[in-house]
């Protein structure tokens, strides 16, 4: 039943719109749905959770420019709005959007992250186990209790490099690997960074059995595979700057021709872009063509992780919704 182990990345529509996608999404009995942080993915999660009676809901990702105490607030809120059905997706982000757009200092990410997750555990878990205060490189706090207990809220994190991936491994609940990896990626760098990860933990051996992977693989079923193949380039223009794909794009072997899109979307060629991005480079980080093409790829991603959340570029000539809808229509079925 590949439905169960299939989730939707939840944007680019009128929240009404999405809220009906919710909807579907429940009663074909997808696995999860996910909001991404172009703004605040809080609120169109609590219409999800209130439309909604067994998906699970996630983040993925929420960036780290909340103060961590500010975050655990609001994913403690939403935790009790879904009845225990959330999970916490944490991520970094790119090193411009922390500098340019929050103002943070983009130095020792990795320490920053292990303290902003020991701070949001610390705060969830403040009401049963009483005040919490933490004293780090990055954050302090002190004496903060919660007034009431919250439901279990399960933290992954949102990775692309090995170091975190291993710090995933070793402090989380799971990950949820960045949008645009490669198989080959996972079974060669993430997946055994996370092994790495998890033979360092201190958690119970209860915790192991917790641990879930899953990836943000970007989808366009189309019955026509070149107009799937063409949107999904289009798609991935907005992605083509984020300096932590191009290494893992080159090691897949699309370094140059990967680099020419780079050049000619900085130049505001956007076309020309396109044009440089070979039908190979999409299969190989993505899941495309008609919807027969996508079922059997999509085997193939979830024979390497738990659950896949499917990422569908906008489309100029299409709805955003009505593509979310036939994603659903095509693979719960």
């Amino acid at each position: 039943m590949l439905h169960s182990r299939i989730g939707l990345m939840m944007a680019g529509a009128p929240l009404r719109d999405l809220v009906a996608i919710a909807q579907a999404a429940d009663s074909a009995g997808l696995h999860s749905l996910w909001v991404g942080d172009g703004g605040d993915p809080f609120g169109p999660l609590t219409a999800f959770a209130l439309a909604t009676a067994r998906i699970r809901l996630g983040t993925g990702v929420a960036v780290w420019h909340r103060p961590p105490v500010v975050l655990a607030s609001a994913a403690a809120q939403l935790a009790t709005t879904a009845n225990g059905r959330f999970t916490l997706g944490l991520g970094a982000g790119p090193r411009q959007w922390n500098e340019d757009w929050y103002g943070i200092a983009f130095t020792r990410p990795i320490a920053r992250m292990r303290e902003y997750v020991t701070i949001i555990r610390g705060v969830l878990d403040s009401a049963s186990h009483g005040p919490f205060s933490f004293a780090g490189e990055h954050f302090q706090v002190r004496s903060y209790r919660r007034s009431s207990v919250v439901p279990p809220v399960p933290i992954v994190l949102g990775t692309v490099g090995r170091q975190m991936n291993r710090l995933a491994g070793e402090v989380v609940d799971g990950v949820l690997l960045d949008v645009l990896l490669s198989r080959r990626y996972l079974r060669e760098v993430a997946l055994p960074a996370i092994a790495a990860g998890r033979q360092r933990r201190h958690q119970p051996a209860n915790r192991e059995e917790t641990f879930t992977i899953g990836a943000m693989v970007c989808c366009i079923a189309d019955p026509d595979r070149r107009t799937a193949y063409q949107a999904v380039k289009w798609g991935l223009l907005g992605h083509l700057a984020a300096d932590y794909f191009f290494p893992v794009w080159q090691d897949d072997g699309f370094g140059a021709e990967t680099q020419l899109a780079r050049e000619r979307a900085a130049a505001g060629d956007p076309a020309g872009a396109v044009a440089a991005l070979p039908d190979a480079f999409v299969e190989t980080i993505a899941i495309a063509g008609t919807p027969d093409d996508c079922r059997r790829q999509l085997r193939s991603w979830l024979e390497l992780v738990d659950f896949v959340a499917l990422w569908a570029p906008r489309r100029p000539e299409a709805p955003h919704a009505s593509t979310l809808g036939y994603l659903i229509e095509q693979f719960a079925s």
